[in-house]
Order: C-alpha cells, then structure tokens, then sequence
C-alpha cells in the first residue's frame, strides 16, 4: 500500500516538471497563434468549428471548414445587402393604421382657365394671324399687340416671318395689363357658384393668377405673400387670398374653427363638393388661339404650390357636365427622419432648402424656379408666367436661344 501511495506521488511530481518546462519554453509567434487558434476551435460555441481543432481526418476537417467558409460567405452577403439596401432607401414608407379626417387637410386649389384668351370685339387674333400668313405689315400697335396675345396662344407659327426680339425692360406689366384687357369676363361667364351645399358669390370664392396658360382663376389658393418672397414681381391685386396660419408641416391650428382659409371640406361626398356653371357667349368664340377645343381648362393642385395648366389639366368642353372626384394622398414623416441628409433621404422638408423666388420648397415650384434660372441664365430673359424680380426681360412668343 505504501508503495502504491509512492509511485503515484513520483507520477505527479513528473506531469508537473513536465509542465513547468512547457511553461519556460518560448515559442514562437507562429506556434503561440496556432496554438490559440486552436484552443479557439476545441472551446468554441458554434456549431462544427470544434471539429477543426479536435484529431479528426483531413476528410472530415475540410468539409467543416468548406461548410463554416460557405456559410460565412452567406452571411456576409446578406449583410452587405441590408447595407446597400439602407443606403440606397433609408425612409420606409408605410401605410397608416387609421384615415386621415377629411377637415385635417386643405381643399385643393381649382384653377380655372378659359380657352379664349381675347374676344374678338377687343382684338380679333384670327383677324391679325390671317394677316401675318400673308406676309402683311402690321402697324406697330397691332404688331406689339399680336406678340402679347401670342405668348398665351402659343401656336405653331413657325412659318410666319417674324423678327426673333425680345420684350424690352419694364414691359411685363404692359403683357399682363393687355392680356387682362382683352380675355372675356371671368364673371360673366361663371355663376351658381356652391361650396359645401351653400351658394355664394362666385367673386368671393376665385382670384386671378397669372399661369403658363394666361390669365386663370384660382379657387382656395394661398396667398402670394404666402408662396412667393417679397422680391418677386406681381401684377395689380392678382393672386390675393385671405390670410392664413395654416402651413405645410402643421397643418391647421387647433384654434381654427370650421369657417378657416384655406378652406376644407368637413366630409366626402358630392354634397360638400366646389359647384359651378360656365357659359360662353358664340361670338366670343376664338377658334386660332390655342387649342381647337373651346371650353375651359382645369387643375387641381395643392393649395401652397404655383398651379402648371399647361402640363397637368383636364378639360370642361361646351354643352357638357364634367364630375371630378379627388383621392388625396397625405404622405407625413418622423421627426427622426431630419437626422438624415437629404441626399441619403432624397427629399427636403419646406423649410430646409431656400429657394430664390419662393418661401417654401416644393418638388414643382423648385422645377419652376430651375426653368426660370435656366431660361435667364442662357436667353437674358424668361418666359410671362415666370417669376422674377423687378425689370426682368420677358421673352418674346417666337425668340429662340
């Protein structure tokens, strides 16, 4: 028994020299890395790479490694395809749980555009085009004249031989006092205006706006100072609305009550809805400007933004009843989004960019003020519906650059 009890403790006092000359050993870094690497594997929680470290078969050993390389591959591209994913669309755009009430939003802006744009008691157009196709000489009056009224008509004259000019300094207003003198009244031709089941007078519910398609009537537009900045030009008393605290990013005020500008309707439905009926005298009829199709042009737009007639529109012709039914759709962001740059959101809020012409920034209005920049920058002038500051040239119907 003794004995036994010896040659144990001689067993044990060897393992430990042994160790303790391990432990003075040096190794180099490439031993101590493999060494760790595979102590690594032995003691790892994932599944198969203990498999590297333990004495298994060179088969078995690279069949896991083939199968850990395989799957971290995976995960790698995954990962870098969330990445790329967030990069390129950071917002996420989901729908709400509940609707939105109809009185929380604004009801939209109706531009009204008639198709004559001058009676022919005032100025007879087709008169004057007849003349310039038969290589006629106008007197100056009529010549000027002709070159107001064709910047709102806007037809294919390329065959008349006409000096490309341009309107001189100062004349913007001379356009706009012409093309108001010689359109058919407004109100003359409109009446039993009706908005949400009450008749009211159609001069109090629309205000002349200058458009790309002349001079137009806007129904629940803001007002200019509201739109444009101070330093842009405007013509008499045009595009004039009731003052207003409502704003893109907050919408009403709490302390708003029903009766509020811009107006909204308190429910759906064909009774809360914009009514009117649009004549037009036979002999006012003008069939050289513009488009063959006599009658009217309308938008509908966002309250706080310029209306483009020319571009979005749909047609009231003559002898016809025209039903426009309207499906808004409110897009609202977090708060949180304004910690992303534009450029990773692809979008500004209305207060972020500063426009030159306008006080808040809309995707149209930043097209319009781009055009308006452009066409200045290369021509020297703009087009009559664009905005601009005091003295600022206008283009001429047929002047190219």
């Amino acid at each position: 028994m003794e004995r036994k009890m010896n040659l144990g403790k001689l067993d044990f006092d060897i393992d430990e020299e042994e160790r303790r000359q391990k432990e003075q050993k040096h190794y180099t870094w490439v031993e101590n890395c493999k060494y760790y690497i595979l102590e690594y594997c032995r003691e790892g929680s994932l599944h198969g790479l203990k498999y590297l470290g333990q004495k298994r078969t060179f088969a078995e050993k690279i069949w896991w490694a083939i199968s850990m390389i395989v799957s971290l591959y995976i995960c790698t591209k995954l990962v870098l395809n969330a990445y790329q994913k967030w990069q390129n669309t950071p917002v996420i755009v989901s729908f709400a749980t509940k609707d939105t009430p109809n009185w929380m939003i604004p009801f939209p802006a109706v531009t009204i555009c008639p198709e004559i744009k001058a009676v022919p008691s005032k100025y007879n157009y087709t008169h004057f085009l007849g003349l310039k196709m038969k290589g006629e000489t106008l007197s100056p009056i009529d010549e000027e004249r002709f070159g107001y009224l064709s910047l709102a008509c806007r037809r294919n004259t390329k065959h008349i031989d006409f000096a490309q000019v341009r309107l001189n300094s100062g004349q913007k207003e001379d356009i706009y006092s012409f093309l108001d003198w010689v359109q058919p009244d407004f109100f003359s031709t409109i009446s039993h205006c009706q908005y949400m089941g009450y008749e009211e007078n159609c001069t109090d519910l629309f205000t002349p706006i200058i458009t790309d398609e002349g001079i137009c009537y806007s129904f629940n537009i803001l007002d200019r100072s509201q739109i444009f900045k101070p330093t842009v030009e405007h013509y008499k008393d045009f595009h004039r609305a009731k003052p207003s605290n409502w704003s893109i990013e907050n919408g009403y005020s709490l302390d708003d009550t029903a009766i509020t500008y811009p107006r909204r309707a308190l429910y759906a439905g064909a009774i809360f809805s914009l009514e009117g009926v649009l004549t037009v005298k036979d002999e006012d009829l003008d069939y050289s400007c513009g488009s063959s199709i006599q009658g009217f042009k309308v938008e509908i737009s966002h309250p706080g933004r310029l209306p483009r007639v020319r571009q979005q529109h749909f047609r009231i012709p003559l002898d016809q009843v025209v039903v426009a039914a309207i499906n808004p759709s409110i897009t609202t962001t977090a708060n949180a989004i304004k910690r992303y740059p534009p450029k990773k959101r692809n979008c500004y809020f209305p207060n972020e960019k500063q426009l030159r012409y306008f006080v808040n920034y809309t995707q149209m209005d930043c097209q319009i003020e781009c055009k308006t920049n452009h066409t200045l920058k290369r021509c020297g002038c703009v087009d009559f519906y664009m905005p601009s500051e005091h003295l600022c040239v206008v283009c001429s119907w047929i002047f190219s650059c």
